[in-house]
């Protein structure tokens, strides 16, 4: 496995891999057994949003090569 790097968002790429790993775990993706050892996602954006919300305060991800591996989303109030 390559080394993770973390670094913040800056391609619509780097944002459609976002929406895949929210989608896939969120929970009527993943079984019971595995949302209770890995945990689950609660929300799954659209790319408009989390392009919004990437304007205000870029995002964090975790990166394995060209992969994102894991995330961190910024929400401002307003």
């Amino acid at each position: 496995m390559q080394d993770i790097i973390y670094k913040r968002v800056d391609s619509n790429e780097e944002l459609d891999q976002i929406l895949e790993l929210q989608r896939i775990n969120i929970p009527s993706s993943i079984s019971e057994e595995e949302s209770k050892v890995e945990g689950f996602v609660t929300v799954h954006h659209n790319l408009e949003i989390l392009k919004a919300m990437n304007e205000k305060c870029a995002h964090i991800i975790a990166m394995s090569g060209s992969k994102v591996v894991g995330y961190a989303l910024y929400v401002k109030r307003v």
